[in-house]
């Protein structure tokens, strides 16, 4: 399951937003506003592969806003703004 949210808007993901989609393989958040991704921002996503968050404007990652991605495989950071990674 793939779910594409490309130039969306989006500036903010709420905790447990993506909780009751753990059998999504593909999540595309490209090309939006984030800034900074939240703890618990991706819970439920246990399955994902392939996550895409390239050309927003990310400054921070936080190491346990990306800690439940067992089977990820590629992760797209590139065109972000990223100053610290805690």
């Amino acid at each position: 399951l793939s779910l594409y949210l490309k130039q969306n808007r989006i500036n903010s993901i709420e905790s447990d937003s993506f909780f009751y989609l753990n059998n999504l393989n593909e999540l595309d958040l490209s090309e939006n506003f984030l800034i900074d991704l939240e703890k618990n921002s991706f819970n439920g996503l246990g399955s994902l592969k392939f996550l895409n968050l390239s050309f927003n404007q990310i400054e921070l990652v936080r190491n346990d806003s990306l800690s439940n991605f067992v089977h990820l495989e590629l992760m797209d950071l590139s065109n972000n703004l990223i100053r610290f990674i805690e």
